[in-house]
């Protein structure tokens, strides 16, 4: 039996923005699975909802014209050896700079610009910053995250073709990483983009895995070269026999 939650949204005169629209049904289809799923939920408007829809729409503002103005950045989070304790190489963190010189973390913006349509141009940014790491620095091996949106979107394929032709050296010392949630939603067009990205040299890792229902099977597929098995199997690795 399939069930389904929706979540509706009503305007009158002059649509709002996109990004506001999407905002409203995702706060709507929330309620609906709060009145226990399988139901209709019409988007009730309320100063708490008006806010956080300023919030995004602030927030998505924020976001263009960062990566307009160069304050889309990145963060590097070094990947240590156990044993040796030498880094291995660095995963990129986005971030955004906001114009007083704080800086806001992905978690804080990355699922507005996922409803906004930005994700693949925020994706770009962040390869076009790798890219130019390694170029800078020979010795230097990087990791990206790529969105859902980027595992179909052959542009960015073109465009890393694009920055790395001749250079294998360099596609050698990257690694794209795909979330296993992403992984599933087409498996075969996953397995197409892995396929393109070791074609041209590059790394593939799987993240976050046991957090969905990948099988074995699936993993074979895919091909990867690198598994990073979900943190909720290791969290407490030295007290919990289970784990």
């Amino acid at each position: 039996h399939v069930t389904a939650s929706v979540g509706g949204v009503a305007f009158h005169d002059h649509p709002p923005m996109v990004s506001e629209v999407m905002s409203r049904g995702d706060t709507a289809l929330h309620q609906a699975k709060q009145q226990g799923r399988n139901c209709f939920a019409l988007h009730q408007d309320s100063p708490a909802h008006r806010e956080q829809r300023r919030h995004v729409v602030w927030m998505v503002e924020e976001v263009q014209s960062g990566l307009k103005d160069g304050r889309v950045l990145l963060a590097y989070q070094p990947v240590v050896d156990a044993m040796s304790h030498a880094v291995d190489h660095y995963e990129c963190l986005i971030r955004l700079r906001r114009r007083n010189g704080q800086y806001v973390p992905a978690a804080s913006f990355i699922p507005f610009v996922e409803q906004s349509g930005l994700m693949r141009q925020v994706d770009r940014r962040a390869l076009e910053l790798a890219i130019e790491e390694l170029s800078a620095h020979p010795r230097l091996r990087l990791a990206v995250n790529v969105s859902g949106h980027t595992t179909s979107d052959r542009s960015w394929l073109r465009m890393l073709n694009a920055l790395v032709r001749g250079m294998p050296e360099l596609a050698e010392r990257l690694t794209v990483e795909i979330t296993e949630t992403v992984a599933l939603e087409d498996i075969d067009e996953t397995a197409r983009f892995v396929r393109s990205l070791r074609d041209l040299g590059c790394r593939v890792a799987l993240d976050d895995f046991g957090a969905g229902y990948t099988s074995f099977r699936n993993l074979k597929a895919l091909a990867v070269d690198c598994v990073k098995i979900d943190g909720s199997y290791v969290r407490g690795l030295e007290d919990n026999v289970d784990n």
